[in-house]
Protein backbone atom coordinates (compact mmCIF):
# COMPACT_ATOMS: atom_id res chain seq x y z
CA UNK A 1 0.00 0.00 0.00
CA UNK A 2 2.82 2.39 0.81
CA UNK A 3 4.46 1.63 -2.50
CA UNK A 4 1.19 2.38 -4.33
CA UNK A 5 0.79 5.75 -2.55
CA UNK A 6 4.37 6.65 -3.41
CA UNK A 7 3.70 5.79 -7.04
CA UNK A 8 0.61 8.06 -7.02
CA UNK A 9 2.62 10.92 -5.54
CA UNK A 10 5.22 10.46 -8.28
CA UNK A 11 2.55 10.66 -10.99
CA UNK A 12 0.98 13.75 -9.37
CA UNK A 13 4.38 15.41 -9.11
CA UNK A 14 5.08 14.80 -12.80
CA UNK A 15 1.63 16.16 -13.73
CA UNK A 16 2.23 19.34 -11.72
CA UNK A 17 5.62 19.86 -13.35
CA UNK A 18 4.17 19.26 -16.82
CA UNK A 19 1.34 21.72 -16.19
CA UNK A 20 3.78 24.34 -14.91
CA UNK A 21 5.92 23.82 -18.00
CA UNK A 22 2.91 24.25 -20.29
CA UNK A 23 1.88 27.45 -18.48
CA UNK A 24 5.41 28.82 -18.76
CA UNK A 25 5.40 28.10 -22.51
CA UNK A 26 1.95 29.67 -22.96
CA UNK A 27 0.29 26.40 -23.97
CA UNK A 28 -3.42 25.69 -23.49
CA UNK A 29 -4.01 22.74 -21.18
CA UNK A 30 -7.22 21.63 -19.42
CA UNK A 31 -8.82 24.67 -17.76
CA UNK A 32 -5.69 26.75 -18.29
CA UNK A 33 -5.75 29.10 -21.27
CA UNK A 34 -2.96 31.66 -21.78
CA UNK A 35 -5.52 34.05 -23.32
CA UNK A 36 -7.01 34.44 -19.84
CA UNK A 37 -3.78 35.82 -18.38
CA UNK A 38 -4.08 39.41 -17.10
CA UNK A 39 -1.87 41.64 -14.99
CA UNK A 40 -3.53 42.75 -11.77
CA UNK A 41 -2.70 44.46 -8.50
CA UNK A 42 -4.48 41.84 -6.43
CA UNK A 43 -7.89 40.35 -7.17
CA UNK A 44 -10.16 38.10 -5.12
CA UNK A 45 -13.12 36.33 -6.71
CA UNK A 46 -15.98 34.96 -4.60
CA UNK A 47 -19.05 33.11 -5.85
CA UNK A 48 -21.82 30.95 -4.44
CA UNK A 49 -22.65 28.41 -7.11
CA UNK A 50 -25.80 27.18 -5.34
CA UNK A 51 -27.52 29.94 -3.38
CA UNK A 52 -27.01 32.96 -5.65
CA UNK A 53 -26.78 36.59 -4.40
CA UNK A 54 -26.53 37.09 -0.63
CA UNK A 55 -25.43 39.63 1.96
CA UNK A 56 -22.93 37.09 3.30
CA UNK A 57 -21.14 37.05 -0.05
CA UNK A 58 -20.83 40.85 -0.02
CA UNK A 59 -19.51 40.76 3.57
CA UNK A 60 -16.88 38.20 2.61
CA UNK A 61 -15.93 40.26 -0.46
CA UNK A 62 -15.35 43.31 1.75
CA UNK A 63 -13.13 41.22 4.02
CA UNK A 64 -11.19 40.02 0.97
CA UNK A 65 -10.73 43.67 0.04
CA UNK A 66 -9.29 44.37 3.49
CA UNK A 67 -6.94 41.42 3.10
CA UNK A 68 -5.66 42.88 -0.18
CA UNK A 69 -4.89 46.28 1.32
CA UNK A 70 -1.15 45.63 1.08
CA UNK A 71 -1.45 45.37 -2.72
CA UNK A 72 -2.62 48.98 -3.14
CA UNK A 73 -0.68 52.24 -3.04
CA UNK A 74 -1.18 54.71 -0.18
CA UNK A 75 -0.33 58.40 -0.07
CA UNK A 76 1.91 60.12 2.45
CA UNK A 77 -1.07 60.90 4.68
CA UNK A 78 -1.64 57.18 5.20
CA UNK A 79 -5.27 57.45 4.09
CA UNK A 80 -5.44 58.42 0.41
CA UNK A 81 -5.32 55.25 -1.67
CA UNK A 82 -5.27 54.48 -5.37
CA UNK A 83 -8.86 53.28 -5.39
CA UNK A 84 -10.31 49.88 -4.59
CA UNK A 85 -13.73 48.33 -4.26
CA UNK A 86 -15.95 45.37 -5.04
CA UNK A 87 -17.87 44.60 -8.23
CA UNK A 88 -21.15 42.76 -7.78
CA UNK A 89 -24.48 42.14 -9.47
CA UNK A 90 -26.80 45.19 -9.38
CA UNK A 91 -29.05 44.77 -6.29
CA UNK A 92 -32.33 45.21 -8.12
CA UNK A 93 -34.64 44.95 -5.09
CA UNK A 94 -32.55 47.56 -3.23
CA UNK A 95 -32.79 50.15 -6.02
CA UNK A 96 -36.49 49.48 -6.51
CA UNK A 97 -36.97 50.34 -2.84
CA UNK A 98 -34.67 53.35 -2.34
CA UNK A 99 -35.50 55.03 -5.66
CA UNK A 100 -39.21 54.23 -5.81
CA UNK A 101 -38.90 52.32 -9.06
CA UNK A 102 -42.12 50.34 -8.61
CA UNK A 103 -44.14 53.50 -9.32
CA UNK A 104 -41.71 54.97 -11.86
CA UNK A 105 -41.51 52.05 -14.24
CA UNK A 106 -44.69 50.20 -13.25
CA UNK A 107 -43.11 46.82 -12.63
CA UNK A 108 -44.13 44.23 -10.10
CA UNK A 109 -41.88 43.80 -7.07
CA UNK A 110 -42.35 40.06 -7.44
CA UNK A 111 -40.89 39.87 -10.95
CA UNK A 112 -37.64 37.98 -11.22
CA UNK A 113 -35.24 40.60 -12.61
CA UNK A 114 -32.31 38.18 -12.69
CA UNK A 115 -34.30 35.87 -14.94
CA UNK A 116 -36.14 38.42 -17.10
CA UNK A 117 -33.60 41.24 -17.16
CA UNK A 118 -33.98 44.50 -15.26
CA UNK A 119 -36.45 46.85 -17.00
CA UNK A 120 -34.23 49.90 -16.46
CA UNK A 121 -30.66 51.11 -16.76
CA UNK A 122 -28.55 52.35 -13.85
CA UNK A 123 -25.70 54.84 -14.23
CA UNK A 124 -22.97 55.92 -11.80
CA UNK A 125 -21.78 59.53 -12.15
CA UNK A 126 -18.97 61.52 -10.54
CA UNK A 127 -20.15 65.12 -10.62
CA UNK A 128 -18.73 68.48 -9.48
CA UNK A 129 -19.50 69.47 -5.88
CA UNK A 130 -20.69 73.04 -6.53
CA UNK A 131 -24.54 73.06 -6.57
CA UNK A 132 -24.87 75.00 -9.83
CA UNK A 133 -22.30 72.77 -11.54
CA UNK A 134 -24.19 69.70 -10.33
CA UNK A 135 -27.38 70.95 -11.97
CA UNK A 136 -25.50 71.69 -15.18
CA UNK A 137 -23.90 68.27 -15.21
CA UNK A 138 -27.21 66.51 -14.64
CA UNK A 139 -28.78 68.44 -17.53
CA UNK A 140 -25.93 67.28 -19.79
CA UNK A 141 -26.55 63.66 -18.79
CA UNK A 142 -30.31 64.02 -19.29
CA UNK A 143 -29.79 65.65 -22.69
CA UNK A 144 -27.46 62.84 -23.76
CA UNK A 145 -30.03 60.31 -22.58
CA UNK A 146 -32.86 62.04 -24.45
CA UNK A 147 -30.83 61.99 -27.67
CA UNK A 148 -30.82 58.20 -27.35
CA UNK A 149 -34.54 57.98 -26.53
CA UNK A 150 -33.90 57.49 -22.83
CA UNK A 151 -35.49 59.34 -19.95
CA UNK A 152 -33.76 59.90 -16.62
CA UNK A 153 -36.41 58.85 -14.11
CA UNK A 154 -34.62 59.55 -10.84
CA UNK A 155 -31.33 60.69 -9.29
CA UNK A 156 -29.83 59.49 -6.03
CA UNK A 157 -26.90 60.81 -3.98
CA UNK A 158 -24.72 57.87 -2.93
CA UNK A 159 -24.07 57.87 0.85
CA UNK A 160 -20.38 58.51 1.59
CA UNK A 161 -18.10 58.75 4.64
CA UNK A 162 -15.74 61.65 3.83
CA UNK A 163 -14.29 61.58 7.35
CA UNK A 164 -12.29 58.46 6.49
CA UNK A 165 -10.51 60.15 3.56
CA UNK A 166 -7.08 61.71 3.60
CA UNK A 167 -6.67 65.44 2.98
CA UNK A 168 -5.62 65.00 -0.64
CA UNK A 169 -8.53 62.71 -1.52
CA UNK A 170 -10.98 64.92 0.37
CA UNK A 171 -9.96 68.00 -1.65
CA UNK A 172 -10.79 66.29 -4.95
CA UNK A 173 -13.75 64.14 -3.86
CA UNK A 174 -16.61 64.47 -6.39
CA UNK A 175 -20.31 64.31 -5.73
CA UNK A 176 -21.23 60.70 -6.42
CA UNK A 177 -24.68 60.14 -7.89
CA UNK A 178 -26.69 57.35 -9.48
CA UNK A 179 -29.35 57.78 -12.14
CA UNK A 180 -32.10 55.46 -13.33
CA UNK A 181 -32.94 55.44 -17.05
CA UNK A 182 -36.20 54.40 -18.69
CA UNK A 183 -36.36 50.96 -20.32
CA UNK A 184 -34.98 50.17 -23.74
CA UNK A 185 -35.10 46.88 -25.68
CA UNK A 186 -32.55 44.49 -24.24
CA UNK A 187 -30.55 44.36 -27.47
CA UNK A 188 -29.95 48.12 -27.49
CA UNK A 189 -29.62 48.90 -23.77
CA UNK A 190 -25.88 48.32 -23.45
CA UNK A 191 -25.02 50.21 -26.64
CA UNK A 192 -27.24 53.16 -25.69
CA UNK A 193 -25.80 53.28 -22.17
CA UNK A 194 -22.26 53.36 -23.55
CA UNK A 195 -23.20 56.21 -25.89
CA UNK A 196 -24.75 58.22 -23.04
CA UNK A 197 -21.60 57.72 -20.98
CA UNK A 198 -19.40 58.94 -23.84
CA UNK A 199 -21.53 62.01 -24.55
CA UNK A 200 -21.66 62.92 -20.83
CA UNK A 201 -17.89 62.79 -20.29
CA UNK A 202 -15.87 65.97 -20.07
CA UNK A 203 -18.50 68.53 -19.02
Amino acid sequence: MQQKEGHQHTIAGKADRNLGKMEAQGMKHGLYNPLHEHDACGIAVLADLKKGPSHRLVTEALQALVNLEHRGATGGDGKSGDGAGILCQIPDSFFRRVMGLEELINVSASSNSFRDGMPYGLGMFFLPRAPLEVLRAKKIVESAAASRHFQVLAWRDVPVLPQVLGDKALRTMPRICQAVFSPEPADTLSNSAAAIQQESTGF
